[in-house]
């Protein structure tokens, strides 16, 4: 092949007289330890301001009784039933703990 194609580097920004490196063409400027620090910081912040939901076992139970409707559906009719009497109770549990919270 010859040697009219160059290869494609990544366009790194310039030092500054610190050793930093500075903002780069695209006027985006490298992450520093303080911007980092404070990205996290914002992270912590906006994470106490929301208020999470608490654990629950419900989601799991409901896919528990998924499963056994599945296996029912190959094997006997008996698992399918206990599945969906699983589905039922898991679904009533969380409804009743979203409304209560």
């Amino acid at each position: 092949m010859s040697g009219d194609r160059t290869r494609s580097r990544r366009h790194r920004p310039a030092r500054d007289a610190d050793g930093q490196r500075g903002a780069d063409v695209r006027g985006v400027a490298a992450p520093h330890g303080d911007e980092t620090s404070a990205v996290a910081e914002l992270g912590q912040h906006d994470a106490a301001e929301h208020e999470l939901p608490h654990e629950s076992l419900s989601p799991i139970t409901m896919a528990a009784g998924i499963a056994l409707v599945g296996f029912g559906l190959l094997t006997s009719p008996v698992f399918s039933i206990v599945g969906i009497a699983t589905i039922g109770w898991a679904l009533a549990r969380w409804i009743g703990e979203m409304r209560h919270g």
